[in-house]
């Protein structure tokens, strides 16, 4: 299930205290608060919905290749996209990839997730 505080991490993220701070590590951030939802860019990149990958997606990561940064992507979705041939393909550019996986026992799940639906 989700409920893994990735929108706490997203929301963090977006701070410009932590934009410098991943500019001094070498890291940019995909793009994900322009106008859409993340969710529909990355169904959209790895061609599930049949529509091109958001063109300021596509500038950012051509950018992080030509400059040699990392990119720093935190999404539930990948959850939903399991097949390896789109996502291989996506990343088909940069010489290594580091997956993070954030695993949340289902207890604290469902109280956070009661809490929530109680709000």
């Amino acid at each position: 299930p989700h409920k893994t505080g990735s929108t706490a991490i997203q929301t963090s993220l977006q701070l410009d205290l932590y934009h410098k701070s991943l500019a001094s590590d070498n890291y940019m951030l995909l793009p994900g608060d322009q106008g859409y939802s993340m969710k529909k860019a990355l169904s959209r990149c790895l061609n599930f919905s049949g529509k091109k990958c958001p063109t300021d997606i596509m500038k950012q990561m051509k950018k992080a290749r030509s400059n040699s940064h990392n990119i720093l992507i935190s999404s539930e979705q990948f959850d939903y996209y399991r097949p390896m041939k789109q996502i291989q393909a996506f990343f088909k550019h940069f010489d290594s990839i580091q997956i993070v996986v954030v695993y949340r026992r289902f207890s604290e799940w469902l109280a956070s997730w009661y809490g929530q639906d109680r709000r």
